[in-house]
């Protein structure tokens, strides 16, 4: 059993270099504020599945251990190094690596809370595997999950070596405050003890991942909804949103609130651009498409999750696909009570630089 954190406790540990003015993050920040995010992320979300809480704890869980592999003493020497020729050796051994060891540490909290809060149901059978998974790949792209679990049986002795050297250079008295303050921050009932954590990843998870979990995987690969599917991509986008925010803007995040754009911004610049009285042939078509548009967005069925608009080149796209999604978003929040980001995403640099040269060249 894992004892009461101490409040008072000097955590050590590092993360990373802050990224705006090269202080040095704690660890312990960084998986707070990643569990924090990620939490968010699936709360803020109506999902239509039974056992929500669930998968709220999980992501919460997910984030504030998904780096546990950077206590390391190998990844600390890393982290510090200001010889960049030191530090790109240190980077390429195998023992400096934290992604597989931190998955391993996942995999063995998310099977005791399981365990510890009596949970089951379809969601927790696959939740470990797939949590194992998500961590494994956070700094690179999902790949195929039998090719995982079987990377896992065939290096199994490999992997352990790595594992155990990895894990008796940590110190365990840090990792255990961190675990236990965290989990007391996220109101996670579970109690956990470093040394039993280590003794299962070294003794027990590998043959699991690549004997039942195979097996689960496989069960899961031939059923015909896609429900587990979703539910990996989404772990998987929560925790890269929120490492990657916290990456970026570290605690500036929490004052970084989002802004409340009104629904008929677009239709206020283009007032005041003279769009709506210029009345030459191209801006006529602009205007007709702009106003169809609009029409349509109060009478769209929200539960139609696809739209497409689909009209020539130079005919104002941008601006009617963002006042229609800043109404959209206005009908969700106020019919739904939702309100969902907009993203905007610019076609390839290529793209633009292709018809830029064809403009030149005409």
């Amino acid at each position: 059993m894992a004892s009461e954190s101490n409040e008072s406790y000097s955590f050590k540990l590092k993360s990373r270099p802050d990224s705006q003015d090269d202080r040095i993050r704690l660890l312990v920040d960084h998986l707070r504020r990643v569990g924090q995010l990620s939490r968010e992320t699936v709360t803020d979300k109506s999902l239509n599945i039974d056992d929500k809480g669930l998968l709220i704890d999980a992501a919460y869980l997910i984030g504030v251990t998904h780096d546990l592999g950077k206590a390391t003493k190998f990844f600390q020497e890393y982290i510090i190094e200001t010889d960049e020729k030191k530090k790109k050796s240190l980077k390429a051994k195998e023992n400096t690596h934290h992604g597989l060891l931190s998955a391993f540490f996942t995999y063995a909290v998310i099977k005791e809370y399981l365990s510890q809060s009596g949970r089951k149901g379809e969601l927790a059978d696959f939740l470990p595997i797939l949590s194992f998974l998500v961590v494994k790949r956070h700094h690179t792209n999902l790949m195929n999950a039998m090719d995982e679990i079987s990377e896992v049986d065939v290096e199994r002795e490999k992997i352990l070596k790595v594992a155990k050297e990895q894990i008796e250079s940590i110190d365990k008295t840090e990792i255990n405050e961190i675990l236990a303050l965290l989990f007391k921050e996220g109101k996670i009932n579970l109690k956990i003890d470093f040394d039993d954590i280590v003794n299962y990843i070294l003794q027990n998870a590998s043959k699991e991942i690549s004997r039942k979990d195979e097996r689960m995987i496989r069960y899961l690969r031939d059923k015909v909804d896609l429900y587990p599917y979703f539910i990996t991509q989404f772990l998987y986008s929560a925790l890269l949103d929120a490492d990657k925010t916290d990456a970026g803007l570290g605690d500036k995040y929490l004052d970084s609130d989002r802004l409340d754009l009104s629904a008929d911004l677009v239709d206020q610049y283009r007032d005041r651009k003279g769009f709506t009285s210029d009345r030459n042939n191209i801006n006529s078509l602009r205007n007709q498409i702009y106003e169809d548009a609009m029409v349509g967005i109060r009478d769209w069925n929200l539960d139609n999750r696809i739209i497409s608009l689909n009209v020539p080149t130079g005919t104002g796209k941008t601006l009617t696909s963002l006042s229609f999604a800043l109404k959209l978003r206005d009908r969700l929040k106020n019919e739904r009570n939702f309100t969902p980001r907009i993203i905007y995403a610019l076609p390839f640099l290529s793209i633009i630089d292709q018809i830029t040269m064809s403009l030149k060249m005409s």
